[in-house]
């Protein structure tokens, strides 16, 4: 891209593990922060990282210098009826993933196989029998202390409004901490999801295993200096 005029300012990544976030069901801490979360991070020493940004934006001629003239990409159809995409054969884009991953052409298809096992166990959860059921009771719980929401999600949008107190939002927080770990919303969740990935994975080994290998090697050229980090 530099030598086609494009230059870049690249943010750092802060120092710092990853720590996630308190639980959807730590009522104490929901009791007193409500949905802010930075309170949790401040103690755990959970930072942030950033994605490095160009300085161009998106211009006609950066999008040509990234991904080639118009119709020099090739559609990737997902699996399982998943995501698709438009993989660039041309331009800075492909040429870098050439040098790293060989054949851009696999490594679009492998690294959308593995996009779309993400992307159907986010579809999945939803509509399992057992999620669907702890959503119920989640419901039947918040509607006992007064409040009519359909999901956790409609609960925290009403929470975090401008038009919520501060009082209201941490009534919100707190009761659907409370339901949550009555209904068992988020342990289900994660043990759907769980049993979604596991199996997707498993028809789709032999993918990932590649898609694996051609990254491992990609980190081994920039790491012997063989591609400039």
């Amino acid at each position: 891209m530099r030598k086609k005029g494009f230059t870049f300012r690249i943010a750092k990544a802060e120092a710092g593990p990853s720590n996630g976030g308190p639980s959807d069901s730590d009522v104490a801490y929901r009791s007193r922060y409500g949905y802010d979360e930075r309170p949790w991070q401040a103690q755990h020493g959970s930072r942030s990282a950033s994605r490095g940004k160009s300085v161009v934006g998106h211009s006609p001629k950066y999008l040509l210098a990234l991904e080639g003239p118009p119709g020099s990409q090739k559609r990737i159809d997902g699996v399982w009826g998943g995501l698709s995409k438009e993989a660039p054969t041309k331009g800075c884009l492909a040429e870098a993933d050439r040098k790293l991953y060989g054949d851009v052409i696999e490594w679009a298809s492998l690294d959308l196989t593995v996009l779309n096992i993400e992307n159907l166990m986010l579809n999945g959860v939803p509509v399992d029998s057992r999620y669907v059921e702890a959503l119920r009771r989640w419901r039947s719980c918040m509607s006992g202390r007064g409040m009519r929401f359909k999901n956790p999600y409609e609960a925290r949008e009403k929470a975090d409004s401008k038009e919520s107190t501060r009082a209201e939002t941490l009534a919100i927080a707190t009761a659907d901490a409370i339901c949550n770990g009555e209904a068992g919303l988020t342990v289900t969740a994660k043990t759907v999801a769980a049993e979604i990935t596991s199996e997707l994975a498993r028809k789709n080994k032999h993918a990932i295993a590649r898609h694996k290998a051609l990254q491992e090697s990609a980190l081994t050229k920039i790491r012997t200096g063989q591609i400039p980090s």
